[in-house]
């Protein structure tokens, strides 16, 4: 009982580690920037094309029976932008601050 808890304190340990040594070996990129930018240009964009279109199709009450689900294809929308920009950060790094400056 005792060896098999030592043991698993020890794969426990060595887990931990690796995960220390990975995430201090991952690159930082841009994907949180990219992935806020795409959701408001795809969502601000998503919400004009939905209220556009409602208009047109609906042209006689001026949109207003067309509209009930322009909440939901404006976060579709962003979603999909947030995911697509994230995508599109990610394969850009940042750059690395120097040891020597210290910050304001």
């Amino acid at each position: 009982m005792q060896l098999s808890l030592w043991l698993l304190v020890g794969v426990l340990h060595a887990g931990v580690a690796v995960a220390q040594a990975s995430a201090a070996a991952s690159k930082r990129t841009y994907w949180l920037e990219g992935g806020v930018i795409g959701a408001v240009v795809l969502g601000v964009a998503s919400f004009l094309a939905y209220d556009a279109l409602a208009n047109s199709a609906c042209s006689d009450t001026g949109g207003a029976g067309c509209k009930g689900s322009q909440g939901l294809a404006t976060l579709g929308g962003a979603g999909l932008g947030f995911l697509i920009g994230a995508l599109i950060g990610k394969g850009h790094t940042k750059a690395e601050p120097s040891a020597g400056s210290a910050p304001d």
